[in-house]
């Protein structure tokens, strides 16, 4: 990634030594000169912040707590840590703004979802079409597919078929089945995704504000302001 893009590991971390730094009483223009060394000798203190800021937003803060032990399992450093925990924070902040009053298992899921690119237009979407109940196993795919290289908006379009066919009650297992079918007779994903039956049903209306609201928003936009302590 650049070191310009506001996504950046390297931005989240200059961000999070501001943050750090404000709550401490510092004064900002000191803190924006701290050296990395500077940073991961009070990171165990950061993590801390990050957890306790999610939970000040009312974001659930397991996932935050399974990747930080994730990283320390993996000998990554604390550094890794918690540029890795602002992201997912910022992450949860946007599935939560997009879900509305789902639990925190759909949260987390589409969490990992905006992750991938996903933006929270097309959670909005996807939630819509779901109508009601749990979201999470949807997202959960959705990921999947993405990581096996369906293009972003090819999955959320089709998903978005899937539920809206299927009135909010999509054969996940189903097309999990036909992909790893398709897939191990050496077709791609892709292929396999676009070539499910349920997938090209005659599509049922979708509220123009919010297809109109996924189709302007892209991968690569800029996400919104990390999450402060």
């Amino acid at each position: 990634m650049k070191s310009a893009n506001r996504g950046s590991l390297p931005y989240a971390g200059r961000v999070l030594r501001l943050l750090v730094a404000a709550s401490m009483g510092v004064p900002l223009s000191l803190a924006a000169q701290r050296t990395p060394g500077n940073v991961e000798s009070a990171s165990h203190s950061d993590v801390a912040r990050i957890i306790e800021a999610a939970r000040a937003r009312g974001l659930p803060t397991a996932l935050l707590q399974a990747k930080a032990q994730e990283g320390a399992a993996k000998g990554a450093s604390e550094r890794q840590i918690v540029d890795v925990l602002v992201t997912y924070a910022n992450a949860l902040d946007v599935a939560q703004n997009a879900l509305g009053s789902a639990d925190d298992v759909d949260v987390e899921a589409g969490a990992s979802a905006v992750r991938m690119g996903v933006t929270g237009a097309a959670l909005q979407r996807l939630r819509a079409a779901g109508a009601t109940g749990s979201m999470g196993m949807s997202f959960v795919v959705m990921v999947d597919l993405i990581t096996r290289g369906v293009p972003v908006d090819t999955a959320v379009e089709g998903l978005s078929r899937l539920m809206e066919a299927s009135r909010g009650r999509p054969d996940l297992k189903g097309l999990q089945t036909h992909v790893a079918r398709v897939m191990s007779r050496g077709g791609s994903a892709l292929a396999a995704f676009q070539s499910y039956g349920p997938i090209n049903a005659p599509r049922v209306n979708v509220p123009a504000s919010l297809d109109a609201a996924t189709r302007r928003a892209r991968p690569g936009e800029r996400p919104p302001e990390p999450i402060a302590p």
